[in-house]
């Protein structure tokens, strides 16, 4: 076994903890002892731990290996080898400040790695268990505890505890702890000192080889099953590395060592940044991954990144060429993108999928779309001479432009945006609707280009911008002065998470802030926030509610502005203030306000199992807050009060286990935050399925044609790369709307079909279809799309990009859920894509799975 050698503090500390146990047994130093290590089963690591002096013996010689270590003594043991020193309050009644554990048990609890008992004492001096030791060393080590239990592996299983097991299960497949050789694990026995070193000495090993990673040679990474965790950084400084199972606490760094080649990750999450410098054409892959952060910044040439399954990435911030691209997502996806000013002028971004918001801040570069939506793409000042090519086959909701740009393509534009200083904008295709004040004196001239859609339109030549709409002589301040509100409403300070951070008020430095509202609400009431500004600053604002729905919207023309806003039960309003000082090269800065209703456990939680067997709880905002990876979530039987899960959140979902499976039910959840508790209720679910609409009601989904598919890869600079298959789909209002009056909202999700499928899908369930369970603004469980009052329109779409990997196209299931103004589910809609070889790529394979009882075999 390798020794681990910590620095020279962390050896001293562990003699102090051993030298204090080892006095306890006064017995011990009265006569000369033989040497009591000699073929111990342990030697080897107590000998190593002498030689370096981490450990010491009695003054007769004696090292009592198969002495009993206590609860107390382990945890100083753990404390000074991981150099655990933070501490808190602790109130057990068995010990008091001036005890020599006090300090060591402060620490423990504090680190999260033991609790105590409901009787309100730590039992300081009680010898350990083998399978207490376990739970501690587990949790030390954030192991993920997953509710395996290694039927069969032990032959004494039957008397582990079943609190234990999750623990026990990980420690074995890490190779930290081990059975007897009889094959017994015997879980109530007492830790012996022997016991207690070799399993410090494996997690020490462990801890150390999970905190920083280089993977310099192509190769598969990381555990078949199970989760590995790294506690500092990962680095891939070669091509085809696959990492799978994998956490990552700080930084995964893709290096330029790479070269043009590709890596594929799977199941990693990464809580720090992931910083993309290598990777070329072909792609980075990530699937079913969950990332805080990424950059793209690459030398030379573009880099394809590619995420796939339940992928979610927060935020991108982008420096260099790229090509983003969402396939077969059912994730989030990515939210936001970042053109960042660093971008140089001329680079090429394409985007695929399905984004929050694209904001542009770099010049003369071209942004791409060829399918997907992009709920707001703002251009913002300094980034003028933009080029943004949107496909037939893409939609955007809002396009806010604050500098000149150029839109192409015959791609559908919901609302434009032209603000003073991007007067002279043209745009193709004419976008639903004009705003903003550098439209308002020449929209009465917009006018649709010439036939077959080869003209285009454009905001006229200026004219009429007298001085007084020239920049003040100020230093270009573009920060706020003031954000207050009306009696009665708090403005708290949110982190970079919209994580609550404890400061109240407004700060020019901070941007995101919340606005908490009463649960119990009956009646609408009145939020007044006035905005103060410097008077060189503009000011333009947003009000969306639940949903996306716009409010209102207005530039500031006073240094002062009241915004009176009207707040109804259960429902959340989101602000968003865009500074812009007018001065060239200023990048604008963005203030976001949340209004938020609070939600309880019932109101901010979903079950969802629609892609497999496995059941996922997705939780947003318990009582305001945004909760945390590093929070600890409980599940309990609400009648025997018995453990059902304990999990941590990544982004939003956190696996249940599979005795979870009757249609409606209900479970008591708490949420501790640093050993705090945060929120706790009751958790009342339904997975029956929802009413069904059946017949023509204005919905429809098909599949894009061979030609277009080959003419969207043409068109979008990827011919090399082909898509495979595509559904468009398409909306029409009126329609709907006469057969579901009520119909205010929709959301859609897919499904590939497996096997030979006759009959058409059940429904998924009604908890499927829950959403907003996080404010407007945050990360939301279902996009809702806003049902116009008339047209038809293309509201979504998929496409598919062909590998090597992937040729078969199934069939699929579509599922539109349908809600009312006050988004509560009226039911869904269900309908059958069905592939044939003039609707998917040339090579392609049919899956061939729809085969209704009409077209079976006799």
């Amino acid at each position: 076994m390798q020794l681990i050698t910590p620095s020279k503090r962390v050896f001293i500390g562990i003699i102090m903890s051993l030298m204090l146990t080892l006095s306890l047994i006064t017995s011990a130093a009265a006569e000369p002892a033989t040497d009591d290590l000699q073929h111990h089963w342990a030697e080897k690591t107590m000998r190593d731990w002498i030689e370096s002096g981490l450990l010491k013996g009695y003054s007769n010689g004696a090292f009592g290996p198969d002495l009993p270590i206590t609860r107390a003594e382990l945890m100083a043991l753990i404390n000074r080898s991981f150099d655990l020193t933070e501490k808190t309050e602790i109130t057990f009644t068995d010990i008091d400040s001036s005890h020599w554990a006090y300090t060591d048990i402060a620490i423990a609890v504090k680190a999260s790695y033991i609790t105590g008992y409901d009787d309100l004492t730590i039992r300081w001096k009680q010898a350990i268990t083998r399978e207490e030791a376990a739970s501690m060393v587990a949790r030390l080590l954030k192991l993920p505890l997953d509710d395996k239990e290694y039927p069969n592996t032990f032959k004494d299983q039957a008397q582990i505890a079943q609190w234990s097991k999750p623990s026990i299960a990980t420690l074995v497949e890490a190779k930290i702890m081990v059975g007897k050789p009889d094959g017994n694990f015997n879980p109530k026995r007492q830790l012996t000192r022997a016991e207690a070193v070799t399993l410090l000495q494996n997690a020490l090993e462990y801890h150390n080889a999970s905190k920083n990673a280089e993977f310099s040679a192509g190769g598969i990474y990381g555990p078949e099953t199970g989760t590995q965790t790294f506690a500092g950084d990962v680095i891939v400084s070669a091509a085809d590395v696959t990492l799978r199972n994998s956490v990552i606490e700080g930084d995964l760094i893709v290096t330029n060592a790479v070269g043009e080649g590709d890596v594929y990750f799977k199941k990693v999450t990464v809580k720090g940044m992931t910083i993309i410098q290598g990777g070329g054409p072909s792609s980075i892959h990530f699937e079913d991954a969950v990332l805080a952060e990424m950059t793209i910044d690459k030398q030379s040439g573009t880099v394809r990144i590619v995420i796939t399954g339940t992928t979610t990435v927060q935020r991108v911030v982008v420096l260099s060429p790229v090509k983003l691209e969402e396939a077969d997502i059912t994730g989030s996806g990515f939210i936001n993108i970042e053109l960042a000013k660093k971008l140089p002028s001329g680079s090429q971004v394409e985007l695929i999928g399905d984004f929050e918001k694209v904001h542009v801040y770099s010049s003369t570069i071209k942004v791409s779309m060829s399918s997907g939506s992009i709920k707001q793409l703002l251009v913002a000042t300094g980034a003028a001479n933009a080029e943004v090519n949107i496909s037939k086959t893409a939609t955007i909701a809002e396009l806010v432009l604050d500098a000149i740009a150029k839109v192409l393509g015959q791609g559908t534009i919901d609302k434009a945006i032209v603000n003073k200083g991007a007067e002279n904008s043209t745009f193709e295709r004419r976008p639903g609707k004009v705003e903003g004040e550098g439209s308002n004196e020449n929209t009465s001239s917009l006018a649709s280009g010439g036939g077959g859609g080869g003209g285009g339109w454009s905001g006229g030549g200026g004219g009429g911008n007298g001085g007084g709409n020239e920049p003040g002589g100020g230093d270009g301040d573009l920060t706020l002065r003031g954000l207050t509100l009306s009696s009665g409403f708090v403005l708290d300070q949110l982190g970079p998470h919209f994580n609550v951070t404890g400061a109240k008020g407004f700060s020019p430095n901070v941007h995101s802030y919340r606005v908490l509202t009463d649960r119990d609400m009956a009646e609408p009431k009145k939020v007044n926030l006035t905005i103060n500004k410097t008077s060189d600053a503009k000011v333009f604002y947003i009000v969306h509610k639940t949903g996306g729905e716009y409010v209102e919207m207005e530039d500031m023309n006073n240094n002062n502005k009241t915004v009176e806003l009207t707040v109804r039960p259960m429902e959340d309003l989101f602000i968003s203030i865009m500074v812009n000082s007018g001065v060239a090269g200023k990048t604008p800065e963005l203030y976001q306000v949340s209004i938020q209703y609070p939600r309880s456990v019932q109101n901010g939680m979903q079950i969802s199992q629609k892609w497999g067997d496995v059941k996922f709880l997705r939780i947003g905002t318990i009582n305001g807050e945004r909760i945390l990876s590093t929070d600890r979530i409980t599940l309990w039987d609400h009648e025997t009060n018995d453990l059902i899960l304990t999990c941590s959140i990544f982004i939003d979902t956190c696996p249940l286990p599979p005795h979870i499976d009757v249609a409606k039910g209900k479970f008591l959840v708490k949420i501790n935050r640093d050993d705090v508790l945060l929120a706790e209720g009751i958790y009342e679910y339904d997975l029956s399925v929802a009413d069904v609409f059946t017949g023509e009601i204005g919905l429809e989904a098909k599949p894009y044609s061979r030609q277009e598919l080959l003419d969207m890869a043409a068109n979008w600079g990827s011919p090399a790369l082909p898509y495979r298959s595509g559904v468009r789909f398409t909306l029409d209002s009126e329609k709907l709307l006469q057969e579901i009056p009520e119909a205010k909202f929709i959301s859609v999700s897919q499904m590939e079909m497996r096997g030979s499928v006759s009959k058409l899908h059940e429904g998924l369930a009604i908890e499927e279809y829950k959403v907003n369970i996080n404010p407007m603004g945050f990360h939301n469980v279902n996009p809702l799309y806003s049902i116009g009052l008339s047209n038809t329109s293309v509201f979504s779409g998929w496409l598919v990009h062909k590998f090597d990997s992937n040729k078969i196209v199934y069939d699929e299931f579509v599922f539109v859920g349908i809600y009312d103004k006050n988004y509560k589910l009226l039911g869904q809609h269900i309908m059958v894509v069905q592939y044939d070889e003039e609707h998917v790529a040339e090579g392609s394979e049919l899956g061939g799975n729809w085969k209704p009882q009409s077209q079976e075999p006799e």
